[in-house]
Formats: structure tokens, C-alpha cells, sequence
């Protein structure tokens, strides 16, 4: 269900992330539809309008700003569910409906685990 490895085109929209983006840029190219996919189902239209944005962006600057980092940080922390646990937030309530037994959690496990990691490898700060 998450897993594509299409990648997301450049500005001219011909070709994929050139062997000088970071880790991250690659990531988010070849999992487009897995993370979009995965921030839907745990956020809503909002989660969902996130992940767009954010690979919007990183298909089209190489460097990572400011905006850029929080974007990826609120990803990483909606993926990593660190805000299930509040009442008041959409992803609480979509967390709970989601079956624990479902094999898109242990997908949704993996394609956090892989996402932090290329966090990591790109030199990003990763709060928590």
C-alpha cells in the first residue's frame, strides 16, 4: 500500500534528484507515495497536504531551509505518532481506528524508521 519508488521529478520535471541531493531528497523521491500515503492515514487532509508540500519542496530546493526543517520535523513526529497520545489532535483520533493488528502499521513502522534515518544521514536535527 505505501511502498513506490517513483521518483519525483526535478523543476524541468524530466528528470529525478541528481546524485548530489542528500539523503533526505533521495528518501523523500522513492517513498513519495508511501509517505503521503502514511501521513494521511495518521493526519488527515492535513497530514496529508504536509507530506505534498514537503516533497514538493525538496523536489525543488536542494537546500533545506528553515521552513523546510520544521516541515520534515513535523512529518517525522506525525509519523512517529508523538502526538497520539492528545485528545485534542486529529492523529489521535485517527490512530485509535487504526487496527493494531493491520500489516500497514508494521509498514508505517519501517518507512518511519528508514524516514528518521535518512533525517539522520543528511545531518538534520532531530528533536524529541
Amino acid at each position: 500500500m505505501f511502498d513506490n519508488t517513483q521518483a519525483v521529478c526535478d523543476t524541468a520535471g524530466d528528470a529525478p534528484p541528481t546524485a548530489a541531493a542528500s539523503p533526505i531528497h533521495k528518501f523523500a523521491a522513492e517513498n513519495a507515495d508511501g509517505l503521503v500515503g502514511a501521513a494521511a492515514l495518521l493526519g488527515g487532509r492535513r497530514g496529508k497536504q504536509l507530506a505534498h508540500t514537503l516533497i514538493e519542496r525538496l523536489a525543488v530546493d536542494r537546500q533545506i531551509s528553515a521552513s523546510t526543517h520544521r516541515a520534515l520535523e513535523a512529518l517525522r513526529a506525525l509519523l512517529a505518532l508523538e502526538n497520539v497520545h492528545d485528545e485534542n489532535r486529529e492523529e489521535a483520533g485517527n490512530f485509535a481506528m487504526i487496527d493494531p493488528a493491520d500489516p500497514v502499521v508494521e509498514t508505517i513502522c519501517l518507512l518511519t524508521d528508514s524516514y528518521t534515518e535518512a533525517l539522520v544521514r543528511s545531518g538534520l536535527r532531530i528533536t524529541a
